[in-house]
């Protein structure tokens, strides 16, 4: 019953309130006419802003300014007789900070209820259960369980480095190893780094190359299926005499070296929790300054000297992945 009448009298008092307020507009007006003074403001800056009650003062200036304490507007005199309405930004910060903090507050306590109101009904339920055991607040079961299942979920589910190496070169006899490491939902930086300096006879094949690359993959992590990615590259090389080759390769020696950058694009194929088969090709621009000489010449007088700029294949690699 005390409930009901404290929530007639609420409303009551409410439709009060609403009765005696009055727009902000109507109360300029009211003041402008009193006072035989112009005031100026825009209407769609204070639409819909109501006071209380105009307020009776010696002057207009007094009044303008009693009106609009509890609002985000000065009143500025431009002129003898004339005043110009404008948002005071300082209020308007204060009175947001104000409502803020008391939201924050408000919060604070409905939290703190709802965890007394827990721990209260967790003890009771403990002490009927098993008296001589303490019972834990059911929030914070909830909360260790949860952060239980994050933890584990990240550890299980979850890799953020991967070591690879690419079966192509390493069936040129060029040893090779990328790493790769995860930077954000979708990205990832990768290093490819492969070399061979092994000479037989007069056979040559000399390389060192890197290939440094930004992948972004399509599915919601890396490490996950498809990637598309954008690389740089360097290549410095020399080799020649190389029958198995045949053409130029087997009777000449290049040396000199590449620079290169494109796009490419990979598929992951996922063996197990660690491991991982991964397809890639890349396409891009590619600038050779490389010098060659025939095989049988002994100076290197007369070296001619190729620089040569075109688009090509760039990145073919049939990776074997371990993440980590």
């Amino acid at each position: 019953m005390k409930k009901l009448l404290y929530v007639v009298f609420m409303v009551l008092l409410s439709g009060m309130n609403a009765a005696a307020a009055i727009s902000l507009s109507e109360a300029l007006q009211q003041i402008a006419q009193q006072h035989d003074v112009v005031v100026s403001y825009s209407p769609s800056l204070i639409a819909g802003v109501e006071v209380n009650a105009v307020p009776v003062c010696g002057s207009a200036g007094e009044s303008l300014q009693q009106l609009l304490v509890e609002t985000d507007f000065v009143c500025v005199e431009a002129a003898e007789g004339c005043f110009f309405l404008k948002m005071d930004k300082q209020k308007a910060l204060e009175r947001k900070k104000r409502a803020e903090e008391a939201e924050s507050a408000a919060r604070a306590r409905i939290e703190a209820y709802c965890r007394r109101k827990e721990a209260k009904e967790s003890a009771v339920c403990g002490a009927l259960l098993m008296p001589s055991m303490p019972v834990a607040p059911r929030c914070e079961v909830e909360a260790h369980a949860s952060q239980g299942a994050i933890l584990h979920g990240d550890r299980e589910g979850k890799r953020h480095f991967q070591l690879k190496t690419n079966l192509l070169l390493l069936a040129t006899t060029s040893a090779n190893v990328a790493f790769e490491v995860a930077v954000g939902r979708h990205l990832s930086l990768e290093l490819p780094v492969s070399a061979s300096f092994w000479t037989i006879g007069g056979a040559k094949l000399h390389h060192l190359a890197l290939f440094p690359t930004v992948k972004y993959w399509l599915n919601s992590e890396p490490f996950g299926s498809d990637y598309i990615g954008a690389y740089l590259g360097y290549v410095d090389y020399d080799i020649g005499n190389i029958a198995l080759l045949g053409g130029n390769f087997e009777n000449r020696y290049y040396d000199g070296k590449v620079f290169s950058a494109g796009l490419v694009y990979g598929h992951r194929f996922k063996l197990s929790d660690r491991f991982a088969l991964e397809a890639e090709v890349g396409m891009g621009y590619v600038y050779t300054h490389s010098h060659y000489v025939p095989v049988e010449r002994k100076t290197l007088d007369g070296v001619t000297v190729v620089n040569k700029h075109k688009l090509s294949l760039t990145r073919l690699a049939l990776n074997v992945c371990y993440a980590f």
